[in-house]
């Protein structure tokens, strides 16, 4: 009987699955400083290879490990590739941590380019900042942005020359591709239920952290339209449940209040 290439590659990537599942990110690593070849290969169905996995660890020194197993020459090109969804791992950690030191991690082997590995798009058209201020992780958002200013700076002068290549810089990460929806409103509808029905609104504080951009940059995200032609301000009128008597209206009238600033 003739195995297929989808039971070999199960079977070639049982032992780091299996270590992965149970956490033990000890295993993991030795499988690989033992398959290092296998370390750009698809470890599951979802095209994810060891880094995207590693990303779930929130152990930026098992990062700093795998990558370093790799020649110099293919470091790069590990932090460019793309699982099923067109996400690399920056785009893939923002699911899984809040640990800025993964971007370090990641962006320090970028140093001549900082920003590139940030502009990559998946499927949808996110960047990884767009990604995290969806997933309400208000960390990895200001660190990124962090990260942009700071490319923004270099060999920059004039402070009205940073402030407009920072403006530009950072307005390519505002927009969705696939639905132009925009980053304020993607903060805004990212919520979600915790427990006994209370409502905990995830994605408040990236939604007013970005209204302090905004005021800072002059950017007007609180008047950019989605594709039904409704402001951030009218999304948010359009969700009564934010407003039920039961969810913490702290976080939902500092965001009105700033949208109507």
């Amino acid at each position: 009987m003739v195995e297929t290439n989808e039971r070999v590659f199960e079977r070639k990537m049982e032992k780091p699955q299996r270590a992965a599942l149970k956490e033990d990110w000890k295993a993991f690593k030795q499988f690989f400083e033992e398959n290092k070849n296998a370390l750009l290969e698809p470890m599951d169905l979802d095209k994810n290879t060891a880094f995207h996995v590693a990303t779930r660890s929130n152990k930026p020194h098992l990062l700093a490990e795998l990558l370093v197993m790799l020649p110099i020459s293919d470091r790069r090109s590990a932090l460019r590739q793309k699982n099923a969804c067109s996400c690399t791992v920056l785009h893939h950690a923002t699911l899984f941590t809040d640990d800025v030191q993964v971007v370090d991690v990641w962006l320090g082997y970028e140093e001549e380019e900082p920003l590139a590995l940030l502009k990559m798009k998946n499927d949808l058209g996110e960047t990884p900042l767009y990604m995290a201020a969806k997933e309400g992780n208000i960390k990895m958002v200001q660190h990124m942005t962090n990260f942009v200013r700071v490319a923004a700076e270099k060999g920059i002068i004039k402070m009205v020359q940073h402030m407009t290549n920072f403006v530009r810089e950072f307005q390519f990460h505002c927009i969705r591709d696939s639905d132009k929806l925009p980053i304020l409103h993607v903060a805004i509808i990212g919520q979600h239920f915790g427990i006994e029905h209370y409502l905990y609104f995830c994605g408040g504080d990236v939604a007013i952290w970005l209204m302090k951009v905004d005021d800072e940059l002059g950017l007007g995200l609180g008047e950019v339209k989605d594709e039904k032609g409704l402001t951030a301000l009218q999304l948010l009128s359009k969700m009564p449940f934010v407003f039920r008597s039961c969810s913490p209206m702290g976080t939902t009238m500092s965001l009105l209040l700033q949208l109507q600033i």
